[in-house]
C-alpha cells in the first residue's frame, strides 16, 4: 500500500510540474524596460519572473533598443515585442523558455520605378545592407522593373542603387511574403567630364589585349618567295604563329587550327586568304593602309572564331592626284 501511495504522489508531482511548464507563457506580469537592448530586456524579464530564459546575444546584434511599459501582460506578448527584430522563435522546455533562430525564409519582391513619371526601371541593383550577411543577398530588377529575393524573417535594411538616380536605403520588415514598391528620385545631371587618352606607342603598352600592328614599311626588306611582299608571311614571323608543312597550310596561332582564324578585309570576312595552294596571300600590300592582328583576347564584335583575328584595312585613295606603283617578282 505504501508503494502505491508513493507512486501516486510521484505522478501528481510530475503532473504539477508539467502544468506549470505549459503555463509559463500565459502568466501575466508587470514589466518595464526603457532603452534596453533585447538581450538586456530578456535578462530583466528573467529576473522579475524567476523564469530561466535561454538565448544568444548574437540573435539581436542588428536590433535597436526597445521600450516597454506593460501591466498584467502575458509573458508571451512581452516576448513577441522584445524579439520582434531578432528573427527567432521560442518555446517552453523543462521549466524554462528557449529562444532559437528561425530557419524559414520569406520572399521579398517588388517593383522599382521613377518617382516622377512612374516608369519601371530596368537593371536596378537591390542589396541587403547587413555586414554579417553571408553570402551577400543582392539582385537586379528585370525588364519589367520587378525583383525578388529570399530573406530570413525580420527587419532588413535594403539598399537600392541605379545610375542617374539617388541611392535609397529603407528598412523593410519581412515576417511573411511581401511585395513593395520602390520609387527613386532622379539625381542632378553630372558636370562635364573631360576624358583624355594616349596615342601611339604609349597606348599600345598600356592596353591589355591590344592587337599587333604589322609594319607595312618593312615588308620589302623581308625574304619572300618570288620576291613579292606578302602580309601573311610577315604575320607568320610573329611569336606564337606557325605555318603548315613547308610553309603551306595556313596559319596556326597558339595551337589553333588554320580554320579558327578570322580574316577581314574592310570588315568583310575572307574565307580563303591565300591562293596557289597557300603560297601567296590575296592581300595586295600596295592597297593596304593598316593591319591589326589579335593572337587572343580579341573584342567580342569579332565573333565566330576561336584562335585569332587579322583585320586588314585598305587605303581610301587620293581623289586629287594620280599615283602609281610598280613591283616585279619571279611570278608576276
Amino acid at each position: 500500500m505504501t508503494h502505491v501511495k508513493t507512486a501516486v504522489l510521484g505522478i501528481l508531482i510530475s503532473l504539477t510540474h508539467l502544468a506549470e511548464a505549459q503555463t509559463l507563457l500565459s502568466r501575466t506580469v508587470d514589466f518595464s524596460c526603457q532603452e534596453c537592448t533585447p538581450s538586456e530586456a530578456l535578462v530583466s524579464l528573467s529576473r522579475q519572473t524567476g523564469i530561466n530564459i535561454v538565448f544568444s546575444d548574437r540573435f539581436f546584434e542588428q536590433c535597436a533598443p526597445v521600450q516597454l511599459q506593460v501591466q498584467q501582460e502575458p509573458i508571451q506578448n512581452i516576448l513577441d515585442k522584445i524579439v520582434r527584430c531578432g528573427r527567432v522563435n521560442y518555446k517552453e522546455m523543462d521549466d524554462q523558455i528557449v529562444l532559437y533562430r528561425k530557419s524559414g525564409k520569406r520572399t521579398l519582391s517588388g517593383y522599382v520605378q521613377d518617382a516622377k513619371t512612374g516608369e519601371r526601371l530596368i537593371g536596378v541593383s537591390i542589396k541587403i545592407l547587413e555586414e554579417k550577411s553571408d553570402p551577400v543577398v543582392r539582385t537586379i530588377s528585370n525588364e519589367f522593373g520587378f525583383f525578388s529575393m529570399k530573406l530570413e524573417e525580420g527587419i532588413h535594411n535594403v539598399g537600392v542603387y541605379y545610375v542617374g538616380y539617388q541611392a535609397l536605403q529603407l528598412p523593410v520588415e519581412v515576417l511573411e511574403d511581401k511585395i513593395i514598391r520602390v520609387r527613386l528620385q532622379s539625381s542632378s545631371v553630372l558636370k562635364e567630364v573631360l576624358v583624355s587618352g594616349m596615342s601611339g606607342s604609349d597606348a599600345k603598352e598600356h592596353n591589355g589585349g591590344s592587337p599587333i600592328y604589322l609594319d607595312l614599311k618593312g615588308l620589302g626588306t623581308l625574304p619572300m618567295p618570288g620576291g613579292e611582299a606578302d602580309l601573311l608571311r610577315q604575320a607568320a614571323l610573329q611569336t606564337g604563329i606557325q605555318t603548315g608543312a613547308d610553309g603551306l597550310g595556313g596559319l596556326h596561332i597558339r595551337g589553333g587550327n588554320a580554320d579558327q582564324n578570322l580574316f577581314l578585309l574592310d570588315d568583310v570576312p575572307v574565307y580563303s586568304p591565300s591562293h596557289a595552294l597557300g603560297l601567296f596571300s590575296i592581300y595586295n600590300p600596295s592597297t593596304v593602309s593598316s593591319v591589326r592582328l589579335w593572337k587572343g583576347d580579341f573584342p567580342a564584335r569579332y565573333s565566330g572564331r576561336a584562335s585569332s583575328v587579322l583585320d586588314v584595312r585598305t587605303r581610301d585613295g587620293d581623289s586629287r592626284r594620280f599615283r602609281s606603283e610598280v613591283s616585279s617578282g619571279l611570278f608576276a
